[in-house]
């Protein structure tokens, strides 16, 4: 929504943002739990490598899918009802998991979680970008890579503890609990001012802009404001097929490339590699047993839980740029602590100490960078109707990456070895440092009707200031 001058003294909508940020929680819970039966489960099927390989690899199909019709499903169904059959499905499908009789079962599975998941990292963000103030959008919407990042570190816990039992069927399983609490949290939520308008819905537009903190002279103010926007965007794109069209023309051709690149290395850097197969990873190092194969890759994701709530605090203060910038650093330097570790060999305590060091270090600045980011550019790079579209954009480039690294890691990983594998890692960091550095908006403190200038001005920012910016929009 359109910045108002005293939307800084706005309470936070927690009511709305909780059950919107938990969905986070059973999508990490589901990607974190691959990892912790990567032994337990193809033991118990018979699986080869290569069809435990496409077990995650099927789920990366499925976030493609949701991804790809996310946008047209969230402006179709509306962000609140999306989010619900996002819930729905993790139950349904979780127990699914656990009840399965083979692998074709699971597989079936494990597509329709993965399409929940999908539609899920397009609706959650745009859910949250709609109802948070300008100053406070950016650390809002990373809230669900906090949230995310607990779901893995919870799937990791869940799996030490229940190793003792090897039933992976109830590690898998145990994520229909917490998804239908969320199901029945987000069933009493209101949808957003945003999309009531796109529908015609004025009056539950100005409520639930009132229920956001908003006086009703605001409210009232915001509603038309943000109506004729949609009416000018709606006479330009009709459709999501208008809206791709126009992501392929300047002046939001360069936005197209911003954000397919930034999903496609936000993979392309290895944080996959790591939730899927880092058990398999560590014994690879030399670690043995359920606590170093399963604690401890849990304990390091800690780290980028703690990056990216310094991420929630300071997004909004220092901006995007930096905290991304910083966090790349920090991946590329642990890419290259980890394949040097590999590529001396020789097991020794320094040695293992090392290859955690480097683990931490890059969680952490994946954290900080792609893991809180990636939502925060993906609801908030494109204005109005573009941003649905925007958002699927970027994550189905995002997932399809992920498709890959699923299927093929390990077979690389077997072939040429950790070393040469991380390197490539690296490499990959340094690309990223050198893109988003060149591409990247800053976006802090910016309402979402103004982000549309930076495109339109050729990928930089009027040298007027924000306020007269915002005020000649909004005029």
């Amino acid at each position: 929504m359109t910045a108002t001058s005293h939307q800084h003294s706005l309470p936070i909508p927690w009511r709305c943002l909780i059950p919107v940020s938990s969905i986070g929680v059973i999508y990490g819970y589901d990607m974190g739990a691959s990892a912790s039966v990567a032994e337990s489960l193809p033991a118990d099927l018979g699986l080869t490598q290569n069809e435990f390989s496409s077990l995650n690899a099927i789920i990366g199909i499925g976030l493609l899918l949701g991804a790809v019709s996310g946008g047209a499903i969230t402006n179709r169904l509306g962000r609140q009802r999306s989010l619900l059959l996002v819930a729905v499905m993790f139950t349904l499908f979780a127990l699914g998991e656990a009840l399965a009789t083979g692998l074709t079962m699971l597989n079936i599975c494990r597509l329709m979680l993965g399409i929940g998941i999908g539609l899920s990292t397009v609706a959650a963000p745009v859910f949250v970008s709609e109802i948070s103030p300008s100053e406070r959008r950016g650390g809002l919407i990373a809230m669900y890579q906090v949230s995310n990042a607990c779901g893995i570190i919870l799937a990791y816990v869940a799996g030490f503890l229940l190793a003792p039992l090897d039933n992976w069927r109830l590690n898998l399983g145990i994520a229909a609990i917490p998804s239908l609490l969320v199901a029945l949290a987000v069933l009493r939520l209101p949808d957003t001012p945003v999309w009531y308008l796109m529908r015609g819905a004025r009056d539950k537009a100005v409520a639930t802009l009132r229920g956001l903190g908003h006086s009703p002279a605001d409210a009232e103010a915001l509603c038309a404001d943000t109506a004729r926007r949609l009416d000018e965007e709606h006479a330009q794109r009709a459709g999501i097929r208008h809206s791709l069209l126009s992501l392929l023309r300047p002046p939001y051709r360069r936005a197209f490339i911003f954000v397919v690149g930034f999903g496609a290395l936000a993979k392309l850097t290895g944080i996959n590699a790591l939730v899927y197969y880092q058990p398999l990873i560590f014994a690879g190092m030399g670690f043995s047993g359920s606590a170093g194969k399963l604690l401890l890759p849990g304990l390091i994701t800690l780290f980028s839980v703690a990056t990216t709530l310094i991420a929630l605090v300071l997004v909004d203060r220092i901006g995007r740029k930096p905290l991304m910038q910083t966090g790349l650093t920090l991946m590329l330097l642990g890419d290259v602590v980890i394949a040097t570790v590999f590529a001396l060999g020789t097991a020794s305590t320094a040695l293992s100490v090392a290859g955690v060091l480097g683990f931490v270090l890059f969680q952490a600045g994946f954290g900080m960078s792609f893991g809180s980011l990636i939502w925060i550019y993906s609801a908030e790079t494109l204005p109005g109707r573009l941003r649905a579209v925007g958002a699927t954009i970027a994550l189905s480039s995002d997932f399809l990456i992920n498709i890959v690294i699923a299927q093929f890691f390990l077979a690389v990983f077997s072939a040429v070895g950790g070393s040469v594998t991380f390197m490539g890692f690296a490499a990959m960091a340094l690309a990223a440092i050198v893109f988003c550095r060149t591409l990247a908006p800053e976006t802090k403190g910016r309402p979402l009707d103004d982000i549309r200038l930076f495109w339109e001005n050729g990928g930089r920012w009027e040298s007027s200031s924000d306020g007269e910016v915002g005020a000649s929009i909004r005029r």
